[in-house]
């Protein structure tokens, strides 16, 4: 009850939906498991969802990145606070500053603050790191998903392949958060040595030029996104002005 009680209204929503997410999604596996089409289309769909997913995820990485804060809302102050951000007096400026913008805009400005401190979302538990992924994506697609094959829309195969996608889309920011990690756990770190986890090593060159690299995931649609990152800013769709608080 302490915990509860701790939480912001915000927090409550998104855990409320975190948990609802995962319900429904044991549903999406158990549909799976008995569907009886675990063969080579699974492996396939798992490869596409993989990529996929890992585009989508540098894609609003970018997207995150290169949007503006509001101003007047002590976001600067918290970009540029002096001393220990695990400090009493950083974590209440921050609850302060949180209360004066939306859940998107606090999703915005730590993409932002995660370039001069990265270490930060290394030291964050799976929950926190997939609560406002799964607030704003994992859930919807999840509910989507279970429609569309519950009303017989779409085929067991697309079924599948959605539900993969769903679950790429939703661990990315955690295997974002693993390539910060200075001890990385036996799961992600075996994951890290297959390749469908994005490194250290391969994500450090986004840390180094923030215009590229941007994939959360594996990395493996680093090639296709930077391109089409590239056409935004051709396009003057982004303001690299935006990469830090106003």
């Amino acid at each position: 009850m302490s915990f509860i009680a701790a939480l912001s209204p915000r927090q409550l929503i998104q855990y409320g939906a975190a948990w609802l997410f995962f319900g429904l999604f044991t549903v999406q596996l158990a549909l799976i498991l008995v569907s009886g089409e675990l063969g080579l289309w699974a492996l396939i769909a798992a490869f596409l969802a993989m990529y996929l997913a890992d585009a989508l995820s540098g894609i609003a990485h970018f997207f995150l990145d290169y949007t503006p804060t509001p101003t007047d809302r002590g976001l600067k102050e918290l970009f540029y606070f002096k001393g220990s951000k695990g400090s009493e007096t950083y974590t209440r400026q921050r609850a302060d500053a949180m209360k004066r913008i939306n859940a998107f805009e606090e999703m915005v400005f730590d993409f932002k603050i995660h370039h001069i401190s990265p270490g930060t979302l290394g030291r964050r538990p799976f929950l926190r790191l997939t609560l406002p992924v799964i607030y704003f994506s994992g859930l919807p697609m999840s509910v989507l998903t279970l429609c569309l094959y519950g009303f017989d829309w779409i085929s067991t195969e697309w079924f599948i392949f959605l539900s993969l996608l769903t679950a790429g889309t939703t661990i990315c920011q955690y295997a974002h958060a693993c390539a910060h990690k200075k001890e990385v756990p036996p799961i992600p770190a075996l994951l890290q040595r297959l390749g469908l986890f994005v490194t250290a090593k391969k994500h450090h060159s986004h840390h180094l030029n923030l215009g590229h690299d941007f994939c959360m995931l594996n990395g493996w649609s680093n090639p296709l996104v930077n391109q089409i990152f590239q056409l935004c800013l051709k396009c003057g769709w982004f303001n690299t002005d935006n990469l830090t608080p106003k």
